[in-house]
């Protein structure tokens, strides 16, 4: 279990981290988890649950950021 730095109740793979990016990558309805490995890319670790953000809600929610990945 992990909670977002917005509060969001989640559950993935234990080796989750503080500093693990949960991301909904383009045209994909769930959430994924993602590890920073440098400034530019990224490791991807797997898919993941977060409470609000399943089945597609992330892209009717306002304020999301977009930000492109390099993965690595």
């Amino acid at each position: 279990m992990f909670t977002t730095e917005n509060s969001r109740l989640g559950q993935g793979m234990r080796s989750i981290r503080r500093g693990d990016i949960v991301c909904i990558l383009d045209g994909r309805e769930l959430p994924y988890v993602v590890r920073p490995v440098d400034n530019v890319r990224y490791q991807f670790l797997s898919s993941c649950y977060v409470h609000g953000l399943m089945d597609g809600e992330a892209y009717s929610k306002d304020g999301v950021d977009s930000t492109e990945f390099c993965f690595c």
